[in-house]
């Protein structure tokens, strides 16, 4: 059954270890229909509790784990531009956890924070101009502004 969607970034707001939990339930319902991708960017992704859903609902979770799941990772701000720069606009569904969380870090200036938010951006509406985008994401405390920035862009935003 092929996927169907609106164009635009979703957004699943609230404390970080919710929304993975929702992130990971998304996942593993979207790895039952098909191919989706995961782009990591915090400390929240659980591949085992990913791997302990999907077994709970299917007896084939090696194979959807091997298979129809794509990881890959950001831990620096510039390591998450270059992933959002190299993710392909295929039609395959891309979730993005921890959407802001590199740009968090104290030791990246906030003028370049702000900037590097506008590439990713403008990567990602290139993505989701093709392909469902799934993001989660919560204000930091220092800096909200990115937060505010991105809720403008969400064509939906879920609070959890």
């Amino acid at each position: 059954m092929p996927l169907h969607f609106t164009p635009g970034l979703k957004l699943i707001a609230g404390p970080p270890s919710r929304a993975a939990a929702r992130l990971e339930r998304l996942a593993a319902g979207l790895a039952l229909r098909g191919p989706v991708r995961m782009l990591v960017c915090g400390n929240r992704f659980d591949p085992y509790e990913l791997a302990y859903i999907i077994a709970h609902r299917s007896g084939d979770y090696h194979e959807i784990l091997d298979e129809r799941i794509t990881l890959a990772r950001a831990e620096t701000a510039h390591q998450w531009l270059s992933l959002l720069q190299h993710t392909p606009a295929d039609g395959v569904p891309a979730l993005v956890g921890d959407l802001l969380a590199p740009l968090h870090d104290e030791d990246l200036p906030v003028r370049e924070a702000d900037d590097l938010l506008f590439q990713g951006l403008r990567e990602l509406r290139r993505v989701w101009a093709a392909c469902p985008v799934v993001a989660s994401a919560a204000p930091g405390p220092a800096r909200s502004g990115l937060f505010a920035v991105l809720r403008r862009e969400c064509a939906t935003v879920r609070i959890c």
